[in-house]
């Protein structure tokens, strides 16, 4: 995207409410002044959306740490973008090892930290092999007790803080309507910006 007083800048969405994009920003960047001209290429998939203008409101920090930009987009239909973005979200989740060559030890708890429909980030105690197979099990809104259970790969799993693990399944093997379940999850919590923006 380019900012006005800013100039080029290449970032990760991690954050979407209908009208407001928020960007991970790049180390070298601290901070963007609100009332700056943005224009934007959203990529999507295989898609690519260019040309897409807004205005920035505001630097928050995003909960991994991360330094982010809110935008308010002008003129932009952004449900599609709401289907594939990450937004914070915290839940249990349980975990069954499928198969790991690492682990004797077949079952795992962690707390999510944000999901897309893609996959989930989670915070646990303990390590996970990377590349185990798992089928993981927990709670969707927007409905109270929908339970989802999805198969998932460990993406990745590195410290996060004394006793503190963080890991990265990617979803596996959905069904038609898991997939369902995970977009109108994704699309539900997009939908309310109290749950992911600092303010």
């Amino acid at each position: 995207m380019s900012i006005d007083g800013v100039g080029l800048v290449e970032g990760e969405v991690v954050g979407f409410n209908r009208r407001i994009v928020v960007v991970a920003l790049p180390p070298s960047v601290a901070r963007v002044s609100a009332n700056r001209l943005a224009t934007m290429t959203l990529g999507i998939d295989e898609h690519n959306e260019t040309g897409i203008s807004g205005t920035t409101l505001t630097t928050l920090t995003h909960p991994d740490g991360r330094r982010c930009v809110a935008i308010e987009l002008n003129d932009y239909d952004g449900s599609k973008l709401r289907r594939h973005i990450r937004v914070a979200w915290e839940t249990r989740i349980d975990a069954l090892m499928i198969s790991s060559r690492e682990s004797s030890d077949q079952r795992f708890r962690f707390t999510s930290f944000d999901i897309s429909a893609r996959g989930v980030g989670a915070h646990g105690v303990r390590p996970i092999p990377v590349a185990a197979e798992v089928l993981l099990r927990f709670a969707v809104p927007p409905h109270r007790g929908a339970v989802l259970q999805v198969r998932s790969t460990v993406a990745y799993c590195r410290p996060a803080g004394h006793r503190v693990h963080q890991v990265g399944f990617e979803f596996a093997r959905l069904s038609r309507g898991k997939i369902h379940l995970l977009h109108a999850a994704v699309v539900h919590l997009a939908d309310n910006p109290d749950r992911w923006i600092e303010v």
